[in-house]
């Protein structure tokens, strides 16, 4: 099971030790009958620009130095940033690099694959951050403090695809055959909005009013580039 694990980090991470460690293992478990077991996490590899970034990052988080960055947000904004760089990690298919920004004194997590022109600076950290997956765990409850709660409405034969989805939601039934839950999503995070939109006509989003018009008008931007 380790070795599947590393299997499954190699996929999104380029790494020559890692390599070389699972290469061993296939000789040694061919010999033994052979693999039994199967993943391919194939989908979520970085492409080859994310591969070569992370490994910046990655001296620059070693020698203790400051990286500059272009850096296009979720909403498109475009900006030329400083940072202290301290961690990368994986989640929701992608790679982030966890930072600090001293003129805000703020922990920031930025998405590796809007990240261009990044350069290490001769610019050294001394700043003592203590334990950096502790200060990650707390920016990442402070983002989730922001999220908000979508209301969706859906006949109850949609139960199964709703559950797939969104596995961590509870699902009320209401009359007529109608079930309802509610959605904790990063307010300005695209993706919640393509899959919502996804399901088409299977689910009605009710609450609230805002994202709930955000949607809508999406939904008509795309149609008004086919003149339907």
């Amino acid at each position: 099971m380790i070795i599947k694990a590393l299997e499954t980090l190699s996929t999104s991470y380029t790494n020559h030790t890692l390599d070389s460690i699972i290469e061993k293992y296939n000789s040694i478990i061919g010999k033994e009958g052979g693999q039994r077991i199967f993943w391919d996490f194939g989908v979520t590899k970085e492409n080859q620009q994310v591969q070569n970034v992370n490994k910046t990052l990655e001296q620059a988080i070693t020698e203790k130095k400051y990286i500059s960055f272009h850096y296009r947000n979720a909403s498109g904004k475009e900006s030329d940033l400083t940072v202290e760089p301290l961690a990368i990690h994986y989640k929701w298919y992608a790679w982030y690099l966890f930072a600090y920004r001293d003129e805000k004194e703020q922990y920031y997590t930025f998405k590796v694959a809007r990240m261009k022109d990044v350069e290490i600076l001769n610019k050294k950290s001394m700043t003592d951050h203590g334990d950096i997956e502790e200060r990650m765990k707390e920016s990442e409850q402070n983002y989730y403090k922001t999220c908000i709660n979508i209301e969706v409405h859906f006949e109850e034969q949609e139960s199964g695809l709703i559950q797939e989805y969104f596995p961590d939601c509870q699902i009320e039934k209401m009359m007529n055959g109608v079930c309802r839950t509610f959605i904790g999503v990063p307010a300005k995070e695209r993706l919640w909005k393509a899959l919502l939109l996804s399901f088409g006509d299977r689910v009605k989003v009710v609450a609230p009013e805002e994202y709930k018009r955000e949607l809508i008008d999406t939904a008509r931007n795309f149609l008004s580039n086919y003149d339907s």
